[in-house]
């Protein structure tokens, strides 16, 4: 099952410049996660047939995105009734003639594109091209799939210049976590060798501030994701917040007993799956926290 982080929390656009720095780094980190991966970008096509790119990180993007325009042509991966369009090789895809021969000319050999969003397909794609053929597998899409929910979440708060509930596109967002309530995230899934490094990234892109971790829907946790939750816990003492599990597997429960990590990934509830639901949690969470800083100043203590 492919591992996905739903995050209840807000993006507030700070203006052109931010958004292009957000959008830029977004998908630069998206092409670092799939190394097969030479350039990416998100483009997609306006009612009037014209091309918009953002945060290309190769000007080769910028001049396939001139030539589609130059030809009146709409920007071919646009997800329909698939939300991911593949091109494994450019020199035998036959569906878009002009674009694969310019892409081809380009050096480009295979391209995995990921529709930002299933419900709104007009907000484009996040695409990755690689120089050799056959390049993507199913792995590539399901990491690129964690990163266009991110940049779908950044463009439709852009597009309405205030807050958006930021989520991956694949279950429904929260109200934001404001007036000092804890951020609530919800990890679903499995946390493994295939998708470690796009959960280190969500995690990174939490703001340090008190977190719960609903992991109701979590199926399988490695000995790195148990790794990426202790490495943000310790980021989160550092700026005085604490991290919480809720709705804890009995498995991973045991686990963090038996290595007695129990002060750094705290479990609500008096038991494995004890926890109330995400909506109740933050009651319990107020109960156990006590005084703001308590938590995280006990956990800085603990490993000194």
């Amino acid at each position: 099952m492919p591992m996905h982080t739903r995050i209840r929390s807000c993006y507030t656009s700070g203006g052109e410049d931010e958004f292009a720095s957000a959008i830029g780094q977004l998908v630069a980190a998206a092409k670092a996660a799939v190394p097969v991966a030479a350039y990416a970008g998100i483009t997609g096509s306006t009612h009037h047939a014209e091309v918009r790119s953002y945060g290309a990180t190769d000007s080769v993007i910028d001049g396939l995105v001139r030539s589609q325009t130059a030809r009146h042509r709409p920007w071919p991966l646009v997800s329909g009734g698939s939300r991911t369009i593949t091109i494994a090789d450019t020199a035998a895809d036959g569906r878009w003639p002009e674009f694969t021969s310019a892409a081809r000319r380009s050096g480009i050999g295979s391209i995995l594109a990921v529709g930002l969003s299933e419900e709104d397909p007009a907000l484009g794609t996040l695409s990755l091209y690689a120089t050799d053929a056959g390049a993507f597998t199913d792995g590539d899409e399901t990491i690129t799939a964690v990163f266009a929910g991110r940049a779908a979440a950044l463009l439709r708060s852009h597009a309405d210049g205030g807050d958006c509930d930021g989520n991956d596109g694949d279950g429904d967002g929260d109200t934001g976590s404001r007036d000092g309530a804890p951020l609530v995230v919800e990890v679903c899934g499995d946390i493994d060798s295939a998708n470690a490094a796009a959960f280190a990234l969500q995690l990174s892109w939490l703001p340090a501030r008190d977190t719960i971790v609903h992991l109701a829907g979590l199926q399988f946790c490695s000995a790195r994701g148990l790794e990426l939750l202790l490495e943000h816990s310790r980021r989160l003492a550092e700026n005085g917040a604490s991290l919480w599990l809720a709705d804890c597997p009995r498995a991973l429960w045991r686990v963090i007993g038996r290595l007695r990590l129990d002060e750094a990934l705290p479990v609500l509830g008096t038991s494995p799956r004890a926890a109330p639901p995400v909506t109740d949690s933050a009651g319990q969470w107020a109960a156990r926290r006590g005084a703001p800083g308590q938590a995280a100043a006990h956990m800085r203590r603990s490993r000194r």
